[in-house]
């Protein structure tokens, strides 16, 4: 099969700005053709990073975004009736130009994409994205403790706004073939940051976590010859390693401080190492503790990303023209057996669309996934939360665990007391896993192998997030399951993917924001690279787990062929700043400069202990920490907190949907399983 999944998908770029562009470059990525509107082609246009060259100067997110999209002359409404998606901002459901709209295609998928979503007291207003990260509760996380907090850097979070509305035009894809059906599919930019603040911790522990340059659970740079490298080293296992690595003498005392008291003492640790890590290269430092199981980043700089050798092999990078001359782009994050995404071509405008007939779906109509199965092999944070919002979409989602080596987030913030099941009172692990029913099953031996595949037979989906090979040795790997039940889709999202020196190194949110560029470009009041406070990679990559996987369900559903889809956080990281790396691989090649644009956005010092504010115009935004966030009047008007009560750990409020269907019945949230709750349950329907 050589088809590209959404070959004759048809979408409409309307508007949206830079997030609508990312969506829809994912979506043409994968065979959709995109037709973009003149006011929005000029929009993305503007918006730089500039590259100049011989008194000439193009955009090079521009060449980023629109590369395989259609560019039109006019605003494009005269293709709408020809159209699949349309994405854009819109207006409420029950104002007239959307009632007009609705009504004159009601089997379209319509993606608005807003800074606070269609409803509740900030609905219509605008926003820069660090007014959003600071209403969220995300920014008070990020950047040292003797310094502003640090808005994202780059484009990411734009991007991964894009990256959460190309999951929900999936669904609403999906929803289209399923039902026959069209769909209004929100994305709140305040939502889809809230979504990747650890809500659930912070409940937990009683306070609002205190921005340090690195994160509460460990995560520091460490300082080498050559520049840092991101570890966490303050586990204690791994302290033989460091001191190999770095060549510690024996009679230098390290004490590791207890997990429920990591704060100063992980920082008293790293001080301890940084003397005999500033001996070493990154490579050599990073080399060591991989290959001893330990995992660790090395900050790289675009030059560095750009040669980068695993990215090489995994062919993730593809040459770019431009006006300017040629460049580098990644590709997409992941591949699909027989579907190779489309090398970045330009395409002619307008498109010869043949208008679309339409059959109407009523509100409250069945979701996306309704009636299909996953099984959810992933643990930590970027499985376990493409799980999620699968389960979101109306999936079954099982969730398969060794009874012996569960989840490793269930190892990681316990509540105390935990009381008898402390493996259940996990704040990381129940904000990462509700909605599902909870599995155990030793893959290791052949009674729990054979449970596996014969759950597969009946299942239409399994995500994974193992190191490769490791299914392989436990004889499960994706073929097998695949001749269990061809129509099934299995992905792959591995740190360093399939191939490459680095494909059985081991992948954390820090060590691959150090690794594709991203702290290289968080820059603090001194100019230090800088840990993000929340490891944002992993759900950030965790949308493209997701996107992908709807992808390969989408032509399943239509061709009764399955197929495996293989990924990488670091392939999918790159993606979210490929305008700065286009950029830099351009100035690389002779461009005179480079230039962002100046920061909409400034830090504002305010009246209370380590209180910020974030300056636009004349609009002032308090920075809200983790505790207020929760109470935000945007996101308790719309209701946005999902509240559960779980075992062990009591009652909390949960982060909410990424996305709203307007005309589908999506599922009532349930909490998250105890270690083994379904087991019986789940195995009885097989028989067993």
């Amino acid at each position: 099969m050589d088809r590209l999944p959404l070959a004759g998908v048809r979408v409409l770029e309307l508007g949206g700005g830079l997030s609508a562009a990312f969506c829809g470059r994912q979506l043409a990525l994968w065979g959709a053709e995109v037709a973009v509107s003149a006011e929005q082609a000029a929009v993305v246009a503007a918006a730089g990073p500039t590259i100049r060259r011989d008194g000439r100067a193009a955009s090079a997110a521009e060449a980023y975004l629109q590369t395989g999209k259609r560019r039109l002359t006019d605003s494009g409404r005269g293709l709408l009736d020809a159209a699949d998606v349309v994405i854009g901002g819109f207006e409420p459901p029950g104002a007239a130009g959307w009632d007009d709209l609705a009504a004159r295609r009601p089997g379209v998928v319509f993606v608005s994409i807003s800074p606070f979503g269609l409803s509740g007291p900030r609905a219509g207003q605008d926003a820069c994205i660090a007014e959003l990260e600071a209403l969220s509760g995300y920014l008070s996380l990020n950047g040292p403790a003797d310094g502003p907090p640090l808005p994202a850097p780059a484009r990411l979070l734009d991007y991964a706004i894009g990256a959460n509305a190309f999951v929900g035009a999936m669904g609403g894809l999906i929803r289209q073939r399923r039902w026959g059906c069209g769909e209004l599919v929100e994305v709140s930019g305040l939502e889809t940051i809230a979504g990747l603040v650890p809500f659930v911790r912070e409940q937990q522990q009683g306070h609002a976590t205190v921005r340090n340059g690195g994160t509460p659970e460990g995560a520091r740079l460490l300082p080498c010859r050559d520049g840092h490298v991101a570890v966490a080293p303050a586990i204690g296992v791994h302290l033989e390693a460091y001191r190999e690595v770095l060549c510690v003498p024996d009679d230098v005392v390290i004490e590791i401080p207890e997990a429920r008291v990591l704060g100063a003492g992980v920082d008293r640790v790293a001080a301890a190492l940084a003397p005999y890590a500033s001996r070493l290269s990154m490579e050599e430092v990073f080399l060591g503790l991989q290959v001893r199981g330990v995992v660790c980043g090395k900050v790289q700089s675009l030059d560095d990303v750009l040669a980068d050798r695993q990215l090489e092999d995994l062919r993730a990078f593809s040459p770019q023209a431009t006006a300017l001359g040629e460049g580098r782009i990644p590709l997409s994050p992941a591949r699909l057996d027989g579907a190779a995404p489309p090398a970045p071509a330009a395409r002619e405008a307008p498109p010869a669309w043949a208008p679309r007939s339409d059959r109407a779906g009523d509100a409250g109509g069945p979701a996306p996934l309704e009636g299909l199965r996953v099984l959810d092999l992933t643990q930590a944070w970027i499985g376990p939360i493409c799980g999620i919002m699968l389960a979101d979409l109306g999936a079954e989602v099982i969730k398969v665990e060794g009874p012996a080596r569960p989840d490793i987030w269930r190892h990681l913030g316990q509540a105390e007391p935990a009381g008898p099941r402390p493996l259940d009172t996990s704040c990381y692990f129940n904000a990462a896993n509700r909605n599902k029913l909870g599995l155990t099953l030793d893959l290791g031996s052949p009674e729990g192998a054979r449970d596996l595949l014969r759950l597969a037979r009946g299942s239409d989906v399994v995500i994974e997030n193992f190191t490769p090979r490791v299914l392989a040795r436990l004889g499960l790997e994706p073929a097998r399951l695949r001749t269990e039940n061809p129509r099934l889709v299995v992905t792959s999202f591995s740190g360093f993917g399939a191939e490459g020196p680095h494909a059985d190194f081991k992948a954390n949110g820090s060590s691959i924001e150090g690794l594709a560029g991203w702290d290289a470009l968080n820059l603090d009041h001194r100019g230090r690279p800088t840990l993000m406070g929340g490891y944002p990679a992993d759900p950030i990559c965790g949308l493209q787990m997701a996107g992908c996987t709807l992808v390969a369900l989408y032509r399943s559903l239509a061709t009764d062929e399955g197929g495996h889809v293989e990924g990488s956080m670091l392939e999918a990281a790159c993606g979210y700043i490929g305008d700065a790396l286009l950029a830099r691989s351009l100035e690389a090649r002779g461009c005179a400069t480079v230039a962002w644009p100046e920061p909409a956005a400034r830090m504002e010092a305010a009246s209370g202990v380590d209180a910020w504010q974030v300056a636009v115009g004349e609009r002032r935004t308090p920075v809200l920490s983790t505790l207020q966030a929760l109470e935000e009047p945007q996101l308790e008007a719309r209701g946005w907190f999902i509240t559960l009560d779980t075992d062990g750990q009591g009652r909390a409020k949960h982060p909410g949907r990424f996305w709203r269907f307007d005309r589908s019945r999506l599922p009532e949230p349930t909490p998250p399983p105890r270690l083994g709750e379904h087991t019986d349950e789940v195995l009885r329907r097989l028989g067993g």
